[in-house]
């Protein structure tokens, strides 16, 4: 199924990019 596929790897790639964003506001307010 590439569709099931496509769909978990732009919730991978969201999920990442929300962890790369809160990590960022770490290393600003430390």
């Amino acid at each position: 199924f590439p569709r099931f596929r496509y769909d978990l790897l732009m919730n991978l790639s969201w999920y990442y990019c929300l962890i790369y964003v809160l990590l960022g506001l770490v290393v600003v307010f430390w």
